[in-house]
């Protein structure tokens, strides 16, 4: 019964986002002469998504409808990624960070909520200390930054030569069979949005940008300390939700437990049987519990 309510649930969102991309969305904003692809949905107290490293604003397909139901939301694709164009200096954690603010100066919000995911979740956590007075509510959906602890393959990438290559063979390996991994149903997607999805993570010059990405914030032994978020955790003054899946192989559960206690106003939820991305694998339990943190945030209430 739960399964075919949970694919429902799924099916209507597909419906409501290829409806969407049938009739096109997305627009450009130009920040320091470079475009920056974004989607706006929905109206009410604005709420900001950042994907994660190599991503791009499809990945909150299953998201941005349910929460556009409440809130006005806002999809990016982070310089460097996507179909944004590729500055030179967008590279650390700062330089998002200072990327990210003329963004949303560029989309006239005053105050906003922030969702980051991954990489995402480090730039939302600098972002957060930063520029403190805007940002409202704060959700880090398996987080960057919380440990120094990183994978190997990630480290890989720093090695002269060797890291290149193994960059260049990875991205070439990347198939329709593997987008679709980024769905928890992948049936429900249809061919032409796999397409659409394949061309934005295929795009020219992507895997160049992720190799300097990684290689700006993370090292052979550990994450460069730049990166490293965790003595900004109890810099946080907005009410936070942390989210992580349970079984999640890229940030071990460890860190957003660890991190749970060093951030003085947070709750933590822990996804069971989920791995990296909860908001793709478990997105009605994602959507519901997003939704009720901010909803019962004094902050975001319109």
């Amino acid at each position: 019964m739960v399964k075919k309510q949970t694919n429902r649930y799924i099916d209507e969102i597909v419906q409501e986002m290829e409806d969407l991309r049938i009739h096109g969305y997305g627009d450009y904003l130009t920040i320091k002469g470079g475009k920056i692809r974004y989607l706006m949905k929905g109206s009410g107290s604005p709420i900001l998504l950042l994907h994660g490293l190599g991503g791009f604003l499809e990945t909150w397909w299953y998201n941005i409808a349910p929460l556009s139901k409440h809130y006005r939301v806002y999809a990016i694709d982070l310089p460097g990624h996507g179909l944004s164009d590729r500055p030179k200096d967008c590279y650390t954690v700062s330089q998002c960070t200072k990327f990210l603010l003329d963004i949303i100066d560029a989309l006239q919000l005053d105050t906003f909520a922030l969702v980051g995911h991954s990489l995402g979740g480090a730039i939302a956590i600098n972002t957060t200390v930063t520029a403190s007075e805007r940002v409202t509510d704060l959700i880090l959906v398996d987080s960057a930054g919380l440990s120094d602890d990183v994978p190997l393959a990630f480290r890989v990438t720093t090695v002269p030569y060797l890291g290149d290559m193994a960059m260049k063979a990875a991205w070439k390996l990347l198939s329709e069979q593997a987008v679709k991994r980024l769905f928890r149903n992948s049936s429900l997607v249809s061919r032409d949005t796999l397409a659409t999805v394949l061309k934005v993570a295929q795009g020219p010059g992507i895997d160049a940008a992720m190799l300097r990405i990684l290689r700006y914030n993370v090292g052979l032994i550990r994450t460069h300390n730049e990166s490293l978020m965790l003595n900004k955790l109890p810099l946080i003054k907005v009410p936070t939700l942390l989210l992580h899946g349970k079984e999640d192989r890229v940030f071990n559960v460890d860190h957003a437990t660890q991190a749970y206690k060093l951030i003085p106003n947070a709750n933590i939820v822990i996804f069971p049987h989920c791995g990296h991305s909860p908001h793709i694998e478990k997105p009605a339990e994602f959507n519901n519990t997003t939704i009720n943190f901010l909803d019962n945030s004094s902050h975001t209430s319109p």
